[in-house]
């Protein structure tokens, strides 16, 4: 029965996207527009066949992961016609398109087919490793479904970005905790590192835990190894890529920091107006994570989710408040960067109260359905 109902799941989720994709295609010539290419990094002349240019717009994310897909381990900013901007910055996300370059064979025309196809992976281990959570808390597999209709991931999936992989591997590395495979969180965990760099914060939140139960001589729930392979890989390849490049991902990357929340608050009244579809969609978006985020403090105390997650939670929505105003202007940009806060609130929700729940999936559903309608 509860094999049946993760594969009903998984069935339900991938419809979702089944939908997306179809949505997308409709409104696309052909499914290398999902690496939304063009834009003054990209020579019409140079980039390889079965790469379409998008006329009039200046590119995005998954232009870089096309282009590391193509060599992963390339030392050079220009090559097969495309431009990275901050080369060390991309290249700290390695392992998704590393990921796709090993299943491409090398045979650059299956590279957009595949950016599509492996996201679609992560997306069924996620469902399985969010339903196994789910189970773990007593709770119908199906409620795994909570964490992949998340609609920031509508929009990663549609501009072949990593957040997909890097929550696959690290909701399976969640799972495995309670499980205390170790080995396996290890694994998991420097995976997702590797995918996507802000999910070492849930190395460090389980590092923060295991200090204090050793302060307050407590029995420790984890081997060290947990979260010190997962900071010696991010640290050993932003150090490799400092060596190729001058200058790590870590310092490429670099954000500015504003007040906390100004920015949301900034968007939130702008968008409030709600004079134009783009003005629509960011006010439901900021309507939605004022239900989250008050959903979770509501339950935080109450939920049967392991200290770590409550910890990385905290720390996932510091680092939302503070975000700059690059990130905020974008719909596509501050919903991919909020995965993390989304996952780790999931996570959450899973152990609390069954009305919660619903509050959550039901807003999370119709605001997935909302921006697979604006989606272009």
């Amino acid at each position: 029965m509860r094999r049946q109902l993760v594969l009903t799941a998984v069935l339900l989720v991938l419809a979702a996207y089944a939908v997306a994709f179809m949505a997308l295609m409709r409104q696309r010539q052909d499914i290398s527009w999902f690496v939304v290419a063009g834009g003054s990094g990209v020579d019409p002349a140079e980039i390889p066949a079965g790469l379409s240019i998008i006329p009039g717009i200046e590119g995005y994310d998954g232009l870089a992961f096309y282009r590391l897909a193509l060599d992963p381990f390339t030392r050079q900013a220009k090559d097969f016609g495309i431009t990275l901007d901050t080369p060390p910055y991309r290249q700290q996300r390695i392992l998704y398109p590393l990921l796709v370059r090993v299943l491409s064979f090398g045979r650059v025309e299956w590279v957009p087919t595949l950016l599509v196809i492996v996201n679609l992976m992560a997306v069924i281990c996620l469902t399985v490793g969010a339903a196994a959570i789910a189970a773990q808390y007593g709770l119908s597999p199906l409620w795994g479904v909570l964490i992949p209709l998340y609609p920031g991931f509508f929009i990663a999936f549609s501009r072949d970005t990593s957040e997909i992989v890097a929550w696959a591997f690290a909701v399976l590395a969640i799972r495995a905790v309670v499980a205390r495979q170790w080995g396996l969180v290890t694994g998991l965990l420097c995976a997702a590192v590797l995918s996507r760099e802000t999910t070492l914060i849930l190395a460090a939140a389980i590092a923060l835990v295991f200090a204090w139960q050793l302060t307050s001589r407590q029995k420790r729930s984890f081997p060290v190894i947990t979260f010190a392979l997962p900071a010696a890989f991010y640290a050993g390849w932003q150090l490799v890529l400092r060596s190729w490049w001058g200058i790590s991902g870590l310092e490429a990357g670099a954000l500015e920091a504003a007040v906390p929340f100004s920015e949301y608050v900034h968007l939130f009244v702008e968008s409030a107006a709600r004079r134009t579809v783009l003005m629509r969609v960011h006010f439901a978006e900021c309507v939605f994570w004022v239900v989250v985020v008050l959903a979770v403090a509501f339950v935080l105390a109450r939920t049967n989710a392991a200290p770590q997650w409550r910890v990385a939670w905290a720390a996932f929505l510091g680092l939302a408040a503070i975000l700059g105003r690059d990130v905020w202007s974008e719909q596509a940009s501050f919903m991919r960067v909020l995965s993390d806060l989304y996952m780790m609130s999931a996570i959450i929700l899973l152990g609390a109260s069954a009305p919660v729940r619903w509050l959550v999936l039901i807003a999370s559903c119709s605001l997935s359905f909302y921006v697979m309608l604006h989606m272009r």
